[in-house]
């Protein structure tokens, strides 16, 4: 099958909204990546989004959680959920600071894992790198004990980077999952102030031609723009079954 092609479905307080990309996005993917409260705003909670996308919609679902706003007796909880409804992996994250309310301090994501393994030693748990890191420092944060990382600031400029932390990843058997962040005319504006190397749509093949025996999959992501979303992920398909 080659590499999974995962989209990142940002949660909104809109039912209507969840179910028509859902649909419109089903038969280009193999899992959903539900972020948690981006930019530190209020929305639908990331599990429960999870859990109905799991229910509904039969999809592998990667569910993160926010470090920044819960202590360990929430996070078990959020394990014991995670587990209970079959969801595939739980991503820790501290998360963009809160925009409503104040910071939680107690976790790490070190802290996060530990406890996690200790109570539920079974469940899958995603941790996220960047490469705007130094090598060194990436290859540190793969020994803190997480099944498979979800990969930052991933672009052909960081590709001998990106090999190196491929290689050491494959030995420890941990998955690499880069995020693509798919730039169009319709959210260039947008793209240019989140400050994250981005990849125009027709660049797409020429990316993951190169990169596709370095990672286990992409997280696609293309905001504000369903229409670019759903070519981005028909563009993997087609790359992947060729």
């Amino acid at each position: 099958m080659g590499y999974k092609i995962i989209a990142e479905f940002v949660p909104r307080p809109n039912k209507g909204y969840i179910d028509q990309l859902a649909s419109n996005i089903i038969n280009y993917v193999d899992c959903f990546d539900i972020p948690d409260l981006p930019m530190g705003l209020p929305s639908i909670d990331s599990i429960s989004l999870s859990i109905y996308i799991k229910t509904v919609y039969s999809k592998c679902v990667f569910a993160h959680t926010r470090l920044y706003d819960i202590n360990t007796l929430m996070l078990l909880s959020k394990g014991y959920t995670v587990k209970a409804f079959n969801i595939d992996v739980l991503v820790v994250t501290r998360g963009d600071k809160p925009r409503v309310g104040g910071i939680v301090q107690e976790l790490t994501t070190e802290k996060a894992i530990e406890a996690l393994r200790k109570h539920l030693p079974s469940l899958r748990i995603g941790a996220i790198i960047s490469l705007r890191y130094s090598i060194e420092d990436i290859l540190e944060r793969l020994n803190i004990g997480a099944d498979l990382f979800l990969v930052l600031r991933f672009h052909l400029s960081m590709l001998d980077k990106y090999i190196e932390v491929s290689r050491k990843a494959r030995e420890k058997n941990i998955e690499l999952y880069p995020y693509i962040l798919v730039e169009t005319d319709v959210n260039r504006g947008l793209m240019k102030g989140l400050g994250q190397p981005t990849i125009g749509i027709n660049e797409l093949e020429e990316v993951v031609s190169i990169t596709r025996k370095y990672v286990d999959g992409y997280i696609v992501s293309c905001p504000m723009d369903g229409a670019g979303l759903v070519k981005a992920l028909k563009i993997l398909n087609n790359i992947r079954n060729q």
